[in-house]
C-alpha cells in the first residue's frame, strides 16, 4: 500500500513540477519520444520506482513558446496495479514543463491544449443526478467534494449557465477530501437524500451556515427535510452508503484524479474552477 500510494504521488509531482532531461538535440520525432520516455523512467528510477511504463504521442509542435511539442502520456506500473493513468506535458528536447501560463491573459496553455484532444468515456453507472433527467445528450460527470470552496464556485457557475436546459444531465461522483471534516457527511447526506427522492446537493454547495455544524446537527438537519427522518437516518447510516463512498473514490482515482473539483463534460477533462473551459464545452453540447 506505501509503495501505491508513493507511486500515485510520483504521477503528480512529475506533472507538477516537471524535469530536466538530457541537453543533447534529438534529430527528429521518434528520438525525440525515444528521449521523453527515456527521461521520465529515470525520474521514477532516482526515486527507486522502476517498474513504470511509459507510452508517449506527440500530438502539437507549438509556435509559441517556440520549439516545445505538446505530449500525451500515458503511466502505469503493472506489477504494483496501477493502471494507465493519462498527462500532458510539454517538450523541446531538454525541458518538461506541465504547463505554461500567457503573462496577459492568464490562459493555462496545458488545460486548453488538453481539452482539445482528451476524450474519456466516464461509466455513469450507479452514480446519482444532481441535475437534469438520465438519458439527456449531454454528459456531465462532477468529481466534487461539497466542502470544497473552488467546488462550491464550480457548482454556482454550472448552475447558472445550466438553468432552465433539458438537455444536460449532471452526474456526481464522490470525492471527499481529508482536509474537510464535512465532506464525508455531505457525501453521505447526498447519497442518502437521492434514495428518497430528495436533491440535496445545491443546498449542501450553497448552503455556508452547514459548514460550521458538527455531524450531528447535519443528520439531523436533513433528516428534518427529507420528510421522513428516521428512513434517513437509516440509509445515512447503511452500509450501502458507507461503501459507496470510498467506491467512487478509487473511481476517480482510478481516471487520474488527486483534486477537485474536475468535470468531464461529454468525456472532456476540466480541472478546478475554470469557466472559459466551462463554456467551450458548453458550445459543444449537441
Amino acid at each position: 500500500m506505501k509503495k501505491l500510494l508513493l507511486i500515485t504521488l510520483s504521477f503528480s509531482i512529475l506533472s507538477l513540477f516537471g524535469c530536466a532531461t538530457s541537453s543533447t538535440a534529438p534529430k527528429n520525432i521518434k528520438e525525440l519520444d525515444a528521449q521523453l520516455i527515456d527521461s521520465i523512467k529515470k525520474t521514477f528510477e532516482s526515486r527507486g520506482l522502476s517498474d513504470i511504463k511509459v507510452e508517449v504521442a506527440m500530438l502539437q509542435q507549438l509556435d509559441s513558446p517556440k520549439g516545445f511539442y505538446f505530449y500525451r502520456v500515458v503511466l502505469s506500473a503493472p506489477a504494483n496495479n496501477i493502471p494507465p493513468t493519462e498527462q500532458y506535458l510539454f517538450y523541446d528536447g531538454k525541458f518538461v514543463a506541465s504547463s505554461f501560463r500567457d503573462a496577459l491573459t492568464q490562459e493555462d496553455l496545458g488545460s486548453s491544449l488538453a481539452f482539445d484532444y482528451s476524450k474519456t468515456d466516464v461509466d455513469i453507472t450507479g452514480l446519482s443526478l444532481l441535475h437534469g433527467k438520465a438519458g439527456a445528450p449531454n454528459i456531465i460527470v462532477k468529481i466534487t467534494d461539497f466542502e470544497c470552496p473552488f467546488c462550491r464556485r464550480t457548482n454556482a457557475y454550472l448552475e447558472q449557465k445550466l438553468a432552465g436546459r433539458d438537455d444536460v444531465a449532471v452526474y456526481i461522483m464522490n470525492f471527499p477530501l481529508s482536509i474537510h471534516p464535512n465532506a464525508i457527511p455531505f457525501a453521505k447526506v447526498f447519497e442518502a437524500g437521492s434514495r428518497m427522492g430528495s436533491n440535496f446537493g445545491s443546498e449542501l454547495f450553497s448552503n455556508d451556515a452547514l459548514l460550521s455544524f458538527n455531524e450531528q446537527q447535519i443528520i439531523d438537519y436533513f433528516a428534518l427535510r427529507s420528510g421522513d427522518e428516521a428512513k434517513f437516518k437509516e440509509l445515512y447510516a447503511s452500509e450501502e452508503i458507507a461503501a459507496l463512498i470510498p467506491a467512487q473514490m478509487q473511481r476517480a482515482s482510478a481516471l487520474g484524479v488527486n483534486a477537485t473539483p474536475v468535470l468531464y463534460i461529454n468525456g472532456k477533462k476540466i480541472e478546478g474552477f475554470n469557466p472559459p473551459l466551462m463554456n467551450r464545452a458548453f458550445n459543444t453540447f449537441k
